[in-house]
C-alpha cells in the first residue's frame, strides 16, 4: 500500500468513526458491520480493536506522508535545500512504514 488519495483517506476515516461507534453499541446498518466492512475492502486479519489500531496508524502515517510531501514541493519550488533533503530522507522511510504496517495485518 503507497500513498492515499484524499478520498481513500476519508474513506479510512469513516470505517474509523463507524468502527468508534459500534464499540460504543451503535449500528450503521442491519448488514455487515463497519469492521467486516474494513476486513473485507482492505483483506485485513484480527478482531475489531486490531482492524481500529490499523485504521488509526494508517491514517496518521498518510496524513505524516502528505505534509512531507507538501514540504518536498515546496521546497523544490523555492530552491529550499534543507528542507529538501529533510522530506527526501523522511519519505521513503514514512512509505516502508506504511507497506509493514499493510503487511502485517493483511490476511
Amino acid at each position: 500500500m503507497q500513498e492515499l488519495t484524499r478520498p481513500q483517506i476519508f474513506h479510512l476515516m469513516q470505517l474509523k468513526g463507524a468502527i468508534d461507534m459500534e464499540n460504543l453499541g451503535m449500528r450503521h446498518s442491519s448488514g455487515r458491520s463497519a469492521c467486516a466492512h474494513a476486513k473485507r475492502v482492505y483483506k485485513l486479519k484480527g478482531n475489531r480493536v486490531v482492524i481500529l489500531k490499523f485504521l488509526k496508524d494508517m491514517i496518521e502515517l498518510q496524513k505524516e506522508l502528505k505534509s512531507y510531501n507538501v514540504m518536498y514541493d515546496h521546497a523544490f519550488a523555492n530552491g529550499d535545500k534543507s528542507a529538501l533533503s529533510k522530506a527526501e530522507d523522511a519519505i521513503p522511510s514514512l512509505l516502508d512504514q506504511i507497506g509493514e504496517l499493510y503487511e502485517s495485518h493483511k490476511a
